[in-house]
């Protein structure tokens, strides 16, 4: 039998010392505890509390709208790709000599031809990923991710 250390009247750490799945090196026997193994279980539990307590203090998320900007340049929309919340303005500028449009694929939305210095604009107003090209130069692709 290992030797056996006496911490308090409640616990008792053997000198061996056993590593637990979750990696923590803690005294192998029946009442064996550690403070690290407390502080673990406690941290996260107190985070949590206070994450809940802040959210439902009285306090009402802002409103999710805002803008965001998509050049067109070089025969390409940059960004390729952007991730706005709901609510949002995506305003497409051509700064190209040559004529572009943006079109949705799934037909939510339709610029007309935009001239170089044109722009267009659209609002978003529900989640989902849309996807849209330029039906002069069809290999012209973008996405608008919306969250």
């Amino acid at each position: 039998m290992p030797a056996v250390t006496w911490r308090s009247r409640r616990t008792w750490r053997s000198r061996r010392q056993v590593r637990t799945a979750g990696g923590v090196t803690r005294a192998a026997g029946h009442f064996a505890s550690s403070r690290l193994d407390c502080r673990t279980a406690l941290v996260p539990a107190l985070v949590a509390v206070l994450t809940l307590g802040a959210c439902s203090a009285g306090s009402t998320p802002a409103p999710a709208s805002g803008s965001a900007s998509v050049t067109i340049h070089d025969f390409a929309y940059e960004p390729q790709a952007i991730t706005v919340t709901v609510g949002t303005t995506v305003t497409w500028t051509n700064e190209d000599a040559t004529r572009h449009t943006v079109t949705a694929e799934n037909g939510s939305f339709r610029s007309p031809t935009l001239s170089q210095g044109q722009t267009f604009s659209h609002t978003f107003p529900s989640p989902g990923s849309y996807s849209y090209y330029c039906e002069i130069h069809t290999s012209m692709r973008g996405t608008i991710i919306v969250r």
